[in-house]
């Protein structure tokens, strides 16, 4: 993994381009006072300026069913639509607040299909858009890997592989290709819950299920193993991450994969060495991979395309809900979960910038009409029509009564 989350993507207003290169402008305000026959002058700081985008991106022809002319008038669109959207960045993740201030797209006909752009990109608050480190989904990624290299040493040094203690080995097995079911049915869901089928795995061929099944097919060993365990435990879920293609599939592999072995788990009451370690070991594995789970849903609840404040805070409810049955967990290690809380953090500042982009909801009384009619009087253009249908529990297109609308 390189640490840019988001290389080769390049896409504003959820309208994808090819990127190409990109220069980043900022630096400070100032005022120059010269004085009359002298070579001295005072500069003085008026504050930061807004960092601006000027991006290269190519709109390309790249299958028969890509129409250029479609996409290309897609892209135009977006650039030239009212109000400010997100910037999703190749190298620095999604941007927030930004505005396009200008475009140049280049066609000849020496190639056909092939349109060059030249896109200069704004954001409209230092405050809220400015690309801070500590604040960027890329920064998020990186407490996330912590979460997963604490795990990981956790498990190396912690879990027991002492084969001559009665049934350990068997316990540890038997912990082992729970996780590998688990690692399945989670990507599953995924799959069936993607709205479409073919966009939630990058690979269907199938890097991700070759992945898992080479851990399952492991199990015998890894038991005995606890340090080639650690690291094929954080190559499935760095699979996971890499190939899962879409952020609100990626939240929801987590999201479900949370809760690993808590109520499944037998504790072993007399008490025996063999039995307390068979105890530890499912403790130390159970609080590792929610640990894991939990870390990655907040990564890719932060990197999800939130319309409205009350998905933001439907998605922020359980995470704060699992956040706290980790923190009770008796015995659960200080620094994995110190680590956790960093990626909260992280995550909840991102949560606040996703709400200026995000419409809020709320209720109006309508007299029987269409909701494309309701579009129309309300933001100008039919474009919500579906989207005020879906948000009103899908009742058809009319719309009678007490109703919801989007504010924009």
């Amino acid at each position: 993994m390189t640490g840019y989350e988001y290389l080769g993507k390049l896409s504003y207003k959820n309208v994808e381009m090819i990127f190409v290169s990109s220069n980043i402008t900022g630096g400070k305000k100032t005022s120059t006072q010269e004085y009359i026959n002298s070579d001295l002058q005072l500069i003085e700081e008026l504050g930061l300026k807004p960092r601006a985008f000027s991006v290269t991106a190519y709109i390309a022809l790249v299958s028969e069913e890509n129409d250029y002319v479609s996409k290309s008038a897609a892209i135009l669109a977006a650039l030239e639509s009212p109000g400010y959207g997100v910037l999703v960045h190749p190298i620095h993740g999604i941007v927030p607040n930004v505005i396009c201030l200008g475009y140049g797209l280049n066609e000849t006909t020496d190639e056909i299909g092939i349109g060059l752009l030249q896109i200069e990109f704004g954001i409209s608050n230092v405050q809220s858009g400015a690309i801070e480190a500590e604040l960027t989904p890329t920064a998020l990624v990186q407490t996330n890997k912590e979460v997963m290299s604490k795990s990981s040493e956790l498990i190396s040094e912690k879990f027991s592989a002492n084969t001559r203690l009665l049934g350990v080995y068997d316990s540890a097995k038997s912990k082992l290709v729970s996780l590998g079911e688990k690692f399945n049915s989670s990507v599953k869901f995924a799959v069936k819950g993607a709205d479409d089928v073919t966009k939630a795995i990058t690979n269907p061929t199938d890097k991700l299920s070759n992945t898992i099944a080479e851990f399952q097919s492991s199990v015998v060993s890894l038991a005995s193993n606890p340090v080639e365990l650690a690291a094929s435990i954080t190559n499935v879920f760095n699979t996971i991450n890499a190939t899962i293609a879409t952020a609100s599939s990626a939240f929801d592999v987590y999201r479900n994969f949370f809760g690993f072995g808590w109520t499944d788990d037998v504790e072993l009451k007399f008490d025996t060495i063999a039995n307390r370690t068979k105890n530890n070991n499912n403790r130390l594995m159970n609080d590792s991979i929610n640990a894991i789970a939990l870390s990655g849903a907040y990564r890719f609840a932060s990197q999800k395309d939130y319309k409205t404040t009350d998905e933001i805070d439907a998605d922020i409810g359980v995470l704060e809900s699992q956040l706290k049955e980790i923190e009770s967990r008796p015995n659960i290690d200080s620094n994995l979960l110190a680590s956790i809380w960093d990626v909260r953090e992280t995550a909840n500042d991102i949560f606040a910038r996703a709400r200026l982009n995000a419409s809020a909801i709320i209720n109006i009384d309508a007299e029987l009409t269409s909701a494309r009619s309701l579009s129309y009087l309300y933001y100008g253009d039919d474009e919500s029509a579906i989207d005020l249908a879906k948000l009103n529990s899908g009742n058809g297109l009319f719309l009678d009564g007490p109703t919801k609308i989007f504010t924009k």
